[in-house]
């Protein structure tokens, strides 16, 4: 495989593929953020006789993924988890990265979210719903949590991105708790320093009724 056609294949593209130094945007989070940056070319690639690399300075995303190739054969998926518009894939442990997002295309799948809004929570219809009915909704880490709570008759939701890691931006926004406005919630971090910037990025000014506790459930 050609440096062009790995990078393609992952859905980056530049305007030349020499050997040396490019940037790109990410297919992971550029469609994501605000209009302004979603341009910016955040991702270094460098290209040399061993081929290429790539790091986004934004989100982290790097590659080649383990195994040379795109990685999107869905024997390889550990899980997916369908949003509208998209779907978020889940790896199994030791392959980067771990999470990524893809959506349709005619029949098949392309990398990134395409037209879709990353900032609607997961199964937020249903969160809708319970939130009618008054009951109360959990705010856990990742969808695998989200699926296991809802499997035991328990409101549940997280947000598409995660949790950053300490020092930088929380990937929790205002858009995110707009969403949730007017329910009583519990958040859930994990017991570690990513999970509790996440659960203070989510309860900052004590507008929701949010509650801490050591997730137990991963």
């Amino acid at each position: 495989m050609t440096p062009q056609e790995l990078l393609n294949a992952n859905d980056i593209y530049l305007e030349n593929y020499d050997l040396g130094n490019h940037t790109s945007i990410c297919p992971q989070c550029s469609h994501a953020r605000k209009p302004a940056h979603q341009k910016t070319e955040c991702v270094s690639v460098k290209i040399d006789d061993k081929g290429p690399t790539w790091y986004c300075h934004h989100c982290g995303y790097s590659g080649p993924p383990k195994g040379g190739g795109k990685s999107n054969q869905g024997g390889e998926f550990a899980a997916t988890y369908d949003y509208p518009g998209f779907q978020k894939v889940r790896y199994p442990k030791g392959h980067e990265p771990r999470f990524r997002i893809r959506h349709r295309e005619g029949n098949g799948w392309r990398w990134g979210a395409g037209r879709a809004d990353t900032r609607v929570l997961y199964r937020k219809d249903e969160v809708d719903k319970a939130i009618v009915l008054g009951r109360t909704i959990l705010v856990v880490e990742g969808e695998k949590d989200v699926d296991r709570c809802w499997s035991v008759g328990i409101p549940a939701t997280c947000n598409a991105h995660g949790a950053a890691e300490p020092g930088k931006k929380p990937k929790w926004r205002a858009e995110h708790s707009a969403q949730l406005r007017g329910a009583d919630i519990v958040v859930i971090p994990d017991h570690d320093d990513a999970g509790y910037v996440r659960r203070a990025a989510i309860f900052p000014t004590g507008s929701m009724q949010a509650t801490a506790a050591k997730n137990s459930t991963r």
